[in-house]
């Protein structure tokens, strides 16, 4: 399967708050496959998702027990915010 590892800051830039997510994308499998599509789901206070967006890893294909890096950078976060879930979207995403 994929297994993934991220690290998320609050950068601000011009007074303004930017959530960064770094991390890889782990291919645990013993196949070279093509990346998954990294899923991210912000949720507010009471679980609801209110914003989601996606993104591509770096490598469009990721070798066997190898990893590749993605990044993505929201500049404008609901006020309600409290939790950011990542999932990874296989196929077509």
């Amino acid at each position: 399967g994929w297994r993934l590892a991220a690290v998320a800051r609050i950068d601000f830039e011009r007074g303004e708050k930017i959530l960064v997510i770094e991390g890889d994308v782990i291919n645990d499998s013993e196949q070279d496959r093509p990346a998954p599509t990294i899923r991210f789901d912000m949720s507010n206070s009471q679980g609801q998702v209110v914003y989601h967006w996606t993104v591509r890893p770096d490598e469009e294909w990721i070798k066997a027990k190898d990893w590749s890096p993605f990044s993505t950078r929201i500049a404008t976060s609901p006020k309600d915010m409290r939790q950011v879930e990542i999932s990874t979207v296989e196929g077509d995403g």
